[in-house]
């Protein structure tokens, strides 16, 4: 709730507390929480599954929180930390390209293939959207991927193939490490 001054009422257990934040705060708040998050998954192990299970008794680390979507309007926890899943899973590898691409260009002295991959990056967010989407069909999505890549082999320049082979391998590989994920959680 929000009222003309700006303040917003935050549940903190029982009690409701008013804080004054501004959109740019809640991002960067958000942003906090995902490197937090981040932090717990790699360096905290044990913080992150106690963390999980105040958030719901049935999370694991390996657990995926969109199989329990149907608990997001009673959980408001577990939505939002089912929305920072899709975020880390989405923007991280971005991220980690564009940070380690200046490196190899810089110690290899070769140049780095920027076309293939900002086009396996797509294809990853592709897969993130089918995997976390509400209507997912995996396996039809993967094979509409291979054959786009398949297609393009055999009809487009070089340039277009190395572009439909990136998001094709982006959406296999995506769509086939959500799979594998969700069935070992």
């Amino acid at each position: 709730m929000e009222s003309d001054l700006g303040l917003c009422a935050r549940t903190v257990g029982d009690k409701v507390r008013m804080s004054n934040t501004s959109p740019a705060s809640g991002f960067w708040n958000y942003v906090g929480e995902c490197l937090r998050l981040l932090y717990w998954i790699y360096m905290k192990p044990y913080t992150f599954a106690r963390w999980l299970r105040d958030i719901h008794p049935e999370l694991a680390p390996t657990s995926n929180p969109f199989d329990k979507r149907d608990e997001f309007i009673i959980n408001p926890r577990l939505r939002r930390y089912a929305e920072q899943v899709w975020w880390l899973t989405t923007v991280t590898p971005t991220l980690v390209v564009l940070l380690i691409a200046p490196v190899y260009i810089l110690v290899s002295g070769e140049s780095f293939r920027w076309l293939v991959s900002f086009s396996f990056l797509f294809g990853w967010l592709i897969a993130g959207f089918v995997q976390f989407g509400k209507n997912r069909n995996k396996f039809l999505s993967a094979l509409a991927a291979l054959l786009g890549g398949f297609l393009a082999f055999q009809f487009l320049s070089g340039v277009a193939l190395g572009v439909a082979y990136g998001v094709a391998y982006g959406v296999a590989f995506g769509v086939a490490g959500g799979v594998a994920f969700g069935v070992a959680g």
